[in-house]
């Protein structure tokens, strides 16, 4: 393998990293804007499916990306390259595994603990500047 083939397959899989870190994001947005403008009509019961789901969709993210730095390894190994030397080894990967971690968990007990907080979605927060009735 070439270290041009090398480079341009690690860019292929980092780019699937970030991908899925994207896709992260997106969905925890969402969850955290679903559960700000609907929290006062969503029961316990729907709250924690919502939660559960958000939960195993972090899961299987997590697990692409094991798999994708296993790949990298692999990758690395027949390539005879130095996995400590690689981009996704560095603290750019943990970083982003910190980021994933506590947005996480940050998220799913936002939404757990919504009605707890006493905050709803006020209409002095939703309505446009001008909409005063």
């Amino acid at each position: 393998m070439s270290d041009a083939e090398f480079y341009e397959l690690l860019f292929t899989l980092m780019a699937d990293i970030d991908t899925q870190f994207q896709f992260w994001l997106t969905m925890t947005f969402a969850l955290i804007v679903t559960t700000f403008f609907a929290g006062e009509r969503l029961n316990t019961y729907l709250r924690v499916f919502l939660t559960v789901l958000y939960a195993a969709a972090c899961g299987l993210i997590v697990m692409r990306w094991n798999v994708a730095m296993i790949f990298v390894g692999d990758i690395a190994e027949l390539a005879g390259k130095q996995v400590a030397e690689l981009p996704s080894r560095t603290f750019t990967g943990s970083l982003r595994m910190g980021v994933f971690l506590l947005g996480s968990i940050g998220a799913g007990a936002f939404t757990v603990y919504w009605h707890r907080m006493g905050v709803a979605a006020s209409p002095e927060i939703c309505d446009a500047p001008g909409d005063e009735a």
